[in-house]
């Protein structure tokens, strides 16, 4: 089963001000989706095969990411970005936005992400950055917690790989009990934001968190993958909205300045005028 991560640049000659300032532009553009693409949510209502988020650029000026967790579930996003319009209409700010390169960015399976990031395990430090808003749901309150328990960005990214992978599941009962005795937070440098969504307010996490794992090489395999996975699948809550979108850095210092460095140029500086790619060129040292 296949991963893909596709990025989209954006651009408007409007006065995007109002856009620009708004937390909540990965639920703009999952509205763009609803309007545009047949069968979206018909694989699963409650599992969604895709995540997406906005990036920001220079003024009028926008990268969307969108990452494919398995490609035949997502054949009709994949049919609707190989048949982009030249324009996408966000009707909240009544603003038209150009379409602009389209590339494949990323494609893995989850063999070979499963190999790579086991290949980490005998590193005891891993970083995520969370890209936009991330909250979890507890399931025994309904609550929602705004702080990065290992425990819950584990079983977060577990959940999403067991349901959707082809591959033998993980043991999701005791696994949340090995995590809480192994794995700390080591540091983190955090800020909440509040989006608005229908009408409701929403509070996540921004920033950057570094964890520490204790000496148990399954653990530290299995932490390194749920990090790694979750720049596809995404963190906590309304992940398909744009929320919880991290970037996974395996061993902190170098590896983090590195990914976070791709992130930073993923943000489009200047759009060539009629720079459309339908063949979607496969770079696949960008994934985790």
């Amino acid at each position: 089963m296949q991963l893909q991560r596709y990025e989209i640049e954006l651009r408007t000659r409007d006065d995007d001000s109002r856009m620009r300032k708004s937390p909540a532009l990965g639920a703009l553009m999952h509205g763009v989706l609803n309007r545009s693409v047949v069968g979206l949510h018909d694989v699963s209502p409650k599992l969604r095969p895709f995540t997406q988020y906005v990036m920001r650029g220079a003024p009028g000026e926008y990268t969307w990411v969108i990452n494919c967790l398995t490609v035949d579930a997502c054949r009709p996003l994949l049919t609707w970005l190989a048949n982009l319009p030249n324009e996408l209409t966000i009707d909240h700010y009544s603003l038209q936005l150009e379409v602009g390169r389209v590339s494949r960015v990323c494609s893995t399976t989850y063999l070979q992400l499963l190999e790579r990031t086991f290949a980490n395990s005998e590193q005891p430090d891993v970083s995520l950055e969370l890209v936009t808003p991330l909250a979890f749901k507890r399931a025994t309150t309904g609550n929602f917690c705004i702080w990065p328990e290992p425990r819950l960005i584990a079983m977060s990214a577990l959940s999403r790989w067991n349901a959707i992978s082809n591959l033998p599941a993980f043991d999701e009962l005791h696994i949340p009990d090995e995590i809480d005795r192994k794995v700390v937070v080591a540091g983190c440098k955090l800020s909440t934001r509040t989006v608005a969504m229908d009408g409701v307010s929403f509070v996540g996490m921004v920033g950057n968190v570094a964890f520490r794992m204790k000496k148990d090489t399954h653990i530290r395999r299995l932490f390194h993958l749920c990090c790694a996975y979750a720049e596809f699948c995404g963190l906590g809550a309304k992940t398909a909205m744009g929320l919880g979108a991290t970037v996974y850095a395996p061993s902190g210092g170098g590896e983090k300045a590195q990914r976070s460095d791709r992130v930073r140029r993923a943000r489009p500086v200047g759009m060539p005028d009629n720079s459309r790619s339908s063949n979607y060129p496969a770079v696949t040292s960008a994934c985790p």
